[in-house]
Parts: C-alpha cells; sequence; structure tokens
C-alpha cells in the first residue's frame, strides 16, 4: 500500500523558484543566456587536469556531443565553481543571507572532505573531483533559476546527512526551517528502499521537488563518467519516469531543453557501449 503524502512542513512556495524570482524581481533566465551552473567568468577549454583532459577526449571518441562535452568540461572545474557561485551570491543576496550561504558551505565542503566523483565500478574515472563540486553545481543551478537563499543553503546541504557524519540535530544549530525541510525531503532514510524513496520523491513538495530535479539533472551530467550500460539503462528509467516531469514545472522551464538534451546523449552513451550504435564520425 502506497503511504499518503506527507504534509508539508514548510508554507507553500516558500523558498520555491517561482516565488524566490518575484521576491527579487527577476524572471528565469532564458535558455540562450543560463548555462546548467550559473553564468560562467572562466575559460572551461583550456588548463585541465590530465585526468580530464582524457576523460573529455574519450567523451568525444564515444560520440558524445560537442555541446554536453563543453558542458562536462566547464563542470569539472570545483576551485572556479566554488568561486563564481560566491560571486553571485553576494551580487543577489542581504549581507544576512550572504552569512548564511557561506556557514551551508562551511558545514558541507569539511563534511565531504575525501570524497571525490569517482563511481564504483570505474577503475580510475574522476577521482580528482571532489564530491563537493556536485553541491556546489546544483546551488549554481539554484540560484541560475532565482531560488531563494533558502534553496542555494539547502543546495549545498542536501547530501550532509545521507553521505557524511552530519546529522540533521548538528544543521538545527545554524540553519533555519525551510532549510532542513528540503534537507530532510531529498535525504534517503537509512531503512528506506529505492522504490520508496523515489514514489516519496514524485510528490514532493514545490521546493523540494526542484531541488531534487536540479540534484538529479547535475548527476546526469556526472554519470557521462559512467561505463556501465545496466547502471545507464537504470538511471535513464528513473530520469525519465520520475524526474522528468519535475521539468514540466514552471519554474524549471529554461532546463527543459537541456535534460532532453543530456538523456539523448545518454541513451546514445548506452547504446555505444552495448555496441548497439557507432560512435559519431
Amino acid at each position: 500500500m502506497v503511504d499518503p503524502p506527507a504534509p508539508e512542513r514548510a508554507p507553500e512556495g516558500e523558498g520555491s523558484l517561482a516565488a524566490a524570482a518575484a521576491r527579487h524581481d527577476m524572471a528565469a533566465p532564458r535558455p540562450s543566456t543560463s548555462t546548467p551552473f550559473g553564468p560562467h567568468s572562466f575559460r572551461a577549454e583550456t588548463g585541465h587536469h590530465p585526468k580530464t583532459a582524457r576523460f573529455l577526449s574519450e567523451l568525444t571518441q564515444l560520440g558524445i556531443s560537442r555541446e554536453v562535452v563543453a558542458i562536462v568540461a566547464s563542470d569539472l572545474r570545483p576551485a572556479e565553481n566554488e568561486k563564481a557561485l560566491m560571486r553571485a551570491v553576494e551580487a543577489r543576496f542581504s549581507p544576512s543571507e550572504v552569512k548564511q550561504v557561506r556557514r551551508a558551505l562551511e558545514v558541507a565542503r569539511p563534511a565531504h572532505a575525501g570524497q571525490t566523483q569517482k563511481r564504483k565500478k570505474e577503475k580510475e574515472g574522476l577521482d580528482h573531483i571532489p564530491y563537493f563540486n556536485h553541491c556546489l553545481q546544483v546551488a549554481r543551478m539554484a540560484l541560475d533559476l532565482g531560488g531563494s537563499a533558502h534553496m542555494v543553503q539547502a543546495s549545498l546541504l542536501h547530501d550532509v546527512v545521507e553521505d557524511t557524519p552530519v546529522g540533521m540535530a548538528d544543521l538545527r544549530r545554524d540553519f533555519a526551517p525551510p532549510v532542513l525541510d528540503m534537507v530532510r525531503d531529498v535525504t534517503r532514510g537509512e531503512e528506506e528502499s529505492r522504490p520508496d524513496y523515489l514514489d516519496r520523491v514524485s510528490r514532493l513538495g514545490v521546493a523540494s521537488s526542484s531541488l531534487k530535479a536540479l540534484d538529479r539533472l547535475h548527476n546526469l551530467v556526472r554519470s557521462f563518467s559512467t561505463r556501465d550500460p545496466a547502471y545507464l539503462s537504470r538511471y535513464l528509467d528513473e530520469t525519465t519516469k520520475v524526474y522528468r516531469p519535475k521539468m514540466e514545472k514552471p519554474e524549471l522551464a529554461p532546463l527543459r531543453p537541456l535534460i532532453e538534451k543530456l538523456l539523448g546523449e545518454m541513451k546514445r552513451l548506452r547504446e555505444t557501449l552495448e555496441g548497439a550504435a557507432p560512435p559519431r564520425g
């Protein structure tokens, strides 16, 4: 039996992308002016770590489109990504809100220390890229789409309870209820099966649902490092059934073309790995 939807703990719209855009008099950016991870102020095509350069070359050899390779290349610069995030935060939010975002950074960065973006079945993978880069990029997308300071904080913290020793009790000392609600909503419980978790995710409220959609979107980018067709098939199926519908929300409309592009390229990667489709010439 499917459990009834959990009651919303925060008022509807609190921290939602649409509400934040209205408060700050910001319309959601047009796809032509928005990147997946917020405005970049650095050149992403030169000076990569040798492992990153090999990885990007391999993607090209596997037939991944230039557009997606460029997105992945831009993603793999953690230090620049954090600087870009904070420049945008300082330009957008009040001093007190900036202070809270910095506090989220101070909690999440050391909590994820030592974790990397390497996938379990990779021989080498992106083991030189800190896992915290994922949290930074989710936060940048939230900010780019008009998300509130609460949304940005929750984006930075969204994996600490599930993947590090930091617990909800620790977060309560520093963060407001809307932030705690979002982190709790997107955290998979220790006793929660994957099907139960996905069912619950499909019924989240506006703010938490948007955060989880952005989390999955960046995980799609990260999953181009995977060379396991079975994993890619499962990820494509989950994304299509659970997460793609969330992209139909007006708040996430600018990202619809991106998710379709990523899904199409990931399907091609899976087929190439299975030998069902040749790489592009």
